[in-house]
């Protein structure tokens, strides 16, 4: 039998562990709310405003069309 290394031991304790919650099924309705509020935490309209959008879009377009 395979002697287990302390990295596969803390990783199998993280996958046993019953405390953190991941939605793993998107349809759940307790997923939708939590892919929400991510959403919401890293909108990337937050961190860029509307002129640098439309910079950054006609920059990747122009490349695009060489």
């Amino acid at each position: 039998m395979k002697k287990v290394n302390q990295y596969e031991q803390e990783f199998l304790e993280m996958l046993l562990d019953n405390e953190g919650f991941y939605p793993w099924n998107p349809a759940d309705p307790e997923a939708e709310q939590y892919f929400t509020e991510q959403e919401e935490k890293y909108s990337l309209a937050d961190s860029l405003n509307f002129e640098r959008i439309l910079k950054i879009d006609h920059t990747l377009f122009c490349h695009k069309n060489q």
